[in-house]
Order: structure tokens, then sequence, then C-alpha cells
């Protein structure tokens, strides 16, 4: 029977029926997409319509909550002791007799703590005597330590706070005066992140020539930067100067320089336009006398042509 239908037939029902099938997978799929929820999907409970069914809850393990037994242990990193405080036991806890000696492996409780002053301040002071001779008064010549105003750590912690930490200006001077207790301005820390990176700028130079001499690691891979797609920067030569070329010639009925504008040009008349006056130039009357209203007459322009009264 289907070798009775027409060439024709044939191609539009083998279309239609490949049609059909292509639409059955999608709604199959739109279907499946509309039936997700968190309990069958990575989506969260909140993302859940109102008639979702909740999870069912989990059956209990019977383990303990914590670590469990066998995993990896963690502890508190002993540190150096700056102060070190020893305690030890008079009387025997059971029978009250007296205890002597020093225990070789004591137990450690140690407690971190911050000090209650954490700033160290220098007074550099420079005097200035008077010579018992000539009379002449000294002083002594400027620290260097001293041109700042600040020492090395507070200078790498403020850098380090804002461009390590990413902590604006403001809060990193607010931290400075309540926990250090050293009072800052705003130009001050900018200033302190200038002179940091003036220091790290022979290691900046440095890591980037060696960064140059390894591979990159890249492949011909096409990433997108919002909409569009990026490429990797090529360093190449510059490319070279475009020739210079000369000005076109003038055309024949015109001269080089401004052109006056068209209504200049209909009231001075036919002839060539000429460039326009200075504004600070004297007038034509005073300069040249009065215009002439004869086609042969002098005017102030000898470049313009007949002049024409309005």
């Amino acid at each position: 029977m289907w070798a009775t239908f027409p060439a024709a037939a044939q191609a539009i029902i083998a279309a239609l029926t490949e049609e059909i099938a292509t639409l059955r997978a999608q709604v199959a799929h739109l279907s499946e997409r509309v039936s997700q929820n968190s309990t069958n999907s990575h989506k969260p409970p909140s993302s859940d319509p109102p008639h979702a069914k909740p999870a069912p809850p989990r059956t209990p393990s019977g383990k303990r909550r914590g670590g469990q037994p066998g995993h990896p242990k963690h502890e508190r990193t002993i540190l150096p002791a700056d102060e070190v405080l020893d305690h030890k036991p008079t009387r025997c806890g059971r029978c009250q007799q007296a205890l002597t000696g020093d225990d070789p492996e004591p137990v450690i409780d140690q407690v971190i703590d911050l000090p209650a002053k954490m700033r160290h301040v220098i007074h550099h002071r420079r005097h200035t005597l008077t010579c018992p001779h000539c009379r002449v008064r000294t002083t002594a010549p400027p620290v260097p330590e001293a041109a700042t105003g600040f020492g090395p750590a507070v200078q790498a912690t403020a850098a380090y706070l804002t461009g390590g930490c990413r902590i604006g200006k403001r809060p990193t001077r607010q931290l400075f005066e309540d926990v250090f207790g050293i009072p800052m301005s705003l130009g001050t820390i900018t200033n302190l992140e200038h002179r940091t990176s003036t220091a790290l700028g022979p290691i900046h130079t440095a890591a980037h020539e060696y960064t140059k001499t390894q591979d990159a690691n890249l492949d011909e891979t096409t990433w997108y930067e919002g909409r569009h797609p990026a490429t990797p920067p090529v360093e190449s030569s510059p490319p070279p100067d475009p020739p210079t070329e000369a000005p076109p010639p003038p055309l024949p009925w015109t001269r080089a320089g401004p052109r006056r504008p068209t209504n200049e040009r209909r009231r001075r008349g036919c002839g060539s336009p000429s460039p326009p006056r200075s504004l600070f130039s004297s007038s034509a009357g005073a300069a040249t006398g009065p215009r002439s209203t004869t086609s042969g007459g002098s005017h102030d322009d000898p470049h313009d042509g007949p002049v024409r009264r309005l």
C-alpha cells in the first residue's frame, strides 16, 4: 500500500513522522524539567512549589554527632611560649603527703591572647644646643627612621589589610584606632600603600620577567567574557606608522584656507572668497577708508570682486 502513494506524499509523511518524534522528545524533556524539585534534583527546598511533596525524613544512621572513630585528629597548635607559669601540686591527692620535684613532661594548657598595649612608640628627640664659643645654635639632623612617622610593621599591616584582605581605608583606619590605639588618617593609609608598592616594585618586575619565560599552558579553546569571546593578549611589535600623504591640491575656484559662510559670500559678491577678518583687527572704515560702491573702486579686501548693495 505504501508503494502506491506518490513520491511527494511519501516525502511529506516521512517529514511529518520525523517532526512528531522530535516534538515528543521535547515534550518529554520539558515534562521532566517541570516535575523537578528538591527531592529529585539539585534544586534547594526553597524553590519547591506549594503542591510539592516534602522530602521523606532521613533514616537515623545510629552514629553519634561529631567526629567519628578513626578520623584524622586535629589538635591545637602549641606555640612557643612568651611566659611560662608552673603549677605544682603540694600534697598527694590520696594520702595528703607533701610532694616535691619537677615533672619532665608536664601537661600544657595553652592560652593565646593579645597584649594589652599593641603599639610601640619611639620619640626621637633632636636637641638644639648653643655653642659656647660663637653662640650659634645647632640642631641634631633628622633621623631617617622617623621620616615617615610610622615603622615598617605599621606600613606592612596597613598594606596587607587594604591590599591582601580587601578592606577599605575607612575600616582600616577604624581598626588601627580601636585595636592598636594608633590614630591615622585616610591620606596616611594611601601614602603607606604607595611606599609598600614602591618597595615591592623590583620583586614584581623580577616575577614578571620570570613568568615571560614560562609556558602559559593555554590551548585554542575559546572562553567568553560577558557575551563576547575573549582572546589572550599576544605580544607583537607595534604596527608601522602609516605613510604620510600630501594634502590634495586646492580646487581651481577656491583658495587654501577656511571658506566664508554662504551668506557672507553672497553679500560680498561673485568674487573669490577671502579669509575671515580677525575679531581683534580694526574696522574697515578706520583702516582702509570707506568702501566704494562702484565696480572699479577700491575696497578693503584686494581679493574681493565688485561690491553690490543689498
